[in-house]
């Protein structure tokens, strides 16, 4: 792949097969760093926790992608610190939607695997136990207002979701919610991705979820608060995801 100094110590890209790569910004630099990820001239963008490892999924499959890493100047303007590309070929199409990472974190003995493994015990398909992991988080969680208006407004420039954080808690944001729903599933061998786009003018985080041969989508925030108890299928897990419009992700034969 193709590199400048700075990345050599930046992006690690040597799991590509394993459809991951890692970032370690060790600059010191104090303000926001994002993380810029280009494939087919689409650049999608994650946020990073500074001085940290973090892990990132190639969530578009095989291909070229471009990964760079921004420092913040001041207010919005960034400049490239760091770097690569890397041409990405998967052992396994769904390896990304089945992996842990900085966004989607859980392990089969950490806290997010032990309470799917709980939630599923009896459960012999993949499609009951969505339906297990959508009635959970329903009928768990609130709405975080405080902290969404937060991000909105800017007084908050960079948040990555904590799946342990959010699991023992009782509210979240929608980026929060996907993310738990995501972890979850996969720690079930279930692939789910987080799609990030628009519900009308709002920003916003759901998933994608694939099930018996399809990709079913699911919005957890939609999901809170409502009376979910005869959702039976997960045809009824869906919402009004087929207006929402932008979306980041690859996956376009969806069923809703």
């Amino acid at each position: 792949p193709a590199v400048d100094a700075a990345s050599l110590e930046t992006i690690d890209t040597s799991t590509a097969a394993q459809g991951y790569f890692t970032i370690n910004d060790q600059s010191g630099f104090a303000s926001t760093v994002k993380i810029g990820v280009t494939h087919d001239s689409v650049t999608r963008y994650y946020d990073y926790a500074n001085g940290t490892a973090c892990t990132y999924a190639f969530e578009n499959g095989n291909g070229s992608y471009t990964i760079t890493v921004y420092h913040n100047i001041s207010g919005t303007s960034y400049s490239t610190y760091a770097r690569s590309t890397v041409n990405v070929t998967l052992d396994n199409e769904m390896t990304p939607y089945l992996i842990s990472t900085t966004e989607v974190t859980f392990s089969a003995t950490d806290a997010v695997g032990t309470k799917a493994s709980a939630l599923c015990q009896g459960l012999t398909t993949d499609e009951a136990k969505v339906i297990a992991f959508y009635k959970f988080i329903s009928s768990s969680y609130k709405f975080n207002k405080t902290l969404a208006n937060q991000i909105t407004s800017g007084q908050i420039t960079s948040y990555l979701p904590n799946t342990a954080k959010m699991l023992s808690s009782n509210t979240g944001i929608c980026y929060d919610l996907s993310s738990l729903f995501a972890a979850l599933c996969r720690s079930q061998n279930i692939p789910c991705v987080i799609t990030k786009g628009y519900a009308g003018k709002t920003y916003h985080a759901w998933n994608k979820v694939y099930v018996n041969g399809n990709w079913y989508a699911i919005d957890m925030t939609y999901a809170l608060g409502r009376n979910l108890k005869s959702v039976t299928s997960i045809m009824k897990c869906g919402s009004r995801i087929s207006t929402y419009s932008q979306e980041t992700d690859s996956i376009t034969t969806v069923k809703y």
